[in-house]
């Protein structure tokens, strides 16, 4: 199995409730908005990097992964990453083969989500902000950060996201705790950000 499919299969479970998070009233479409990915990205000339550190806690067993983003083209309507992936295993580390992503430029604005709160990185759910600097290697990074929940299917979900627009991708930081029918942890960080 490509580590790419192993580390969205292992994260399938987090990753399914956080989309239906995202996504919460999303159809139909309301007007197109400009993708805050998109913008975030589009200020850094290509071939930056960024790097950003997953560690996923459920029951006894850990894991981490290091996941490569690198801007490799910027067009007016959308530009493309490549991500690579490394999964840090006490054996041995595994690490995928590259794959390139279409970031587009424009997007429908999910339904029941204000404009301002979607291009902010507000995500739905949540209950306190707050405003944090973070240390990024020698870099010190203004955040603005929003604690949210939800509960779906007998799971808890308590979160805390800290996001920049000085950052590729505008999260800087994430972090998951499921309690009931699914225990988990996962945080996600950035450790690097280089520009060519």
């Amino acid at each position: 199995m490509p580590l790419l499919d192993h580390f969205h299969l292992s994260l399938k479970p987090i990753v399914s409730i956080l989309i239906v998070l995202a996504s919460v009233g999303s159809l139909p479409a309301q007007e197109m908005v400009e993708n805050p990915e998109y913008a975030s990205w589009s200020k850094f000339p290509k071939g930056t990097i960024l790097r950003m550190k997953s560690v996923r806690v459920a029951g006894k067993m850990t894991s981490e992964v290091i996941v490569t983003d690198t801007l490799v083209e910027i067009g007016t309507e959308k530009l493309v990453l490549e991500t690579t992936s490394l999964e840090k295993n006490k054996a041995k580390d595994f690490k995928s083969e590259p794959a390139k992503r279409e970031v587009l430029r424009m997007i429908a604005l999910p339904k029941g989500l204000k404009k301002e709160d979607f291009a902010a990185g507000k995500p739905p759910g949540t209950t306190a902000e707050g405003s944090e600097t973070l240390k990024i290697g020698d870099l010190e990074i203004k955040t603005v950060w929003y604690k949210y929940g939800a509960e779906l299917d007998k799971t808890k979900i308590e979160a805390k996201r800290w996001v920049s627009s000085l950052v590729p991708g505008n999260i800087v930081k994430n972090e998951i705790i499921t309690t009931g029918a699914f225990a988990d942890t996962l945080s996600l960080e950035v450790i690097e950000i280089k520009k060519p």
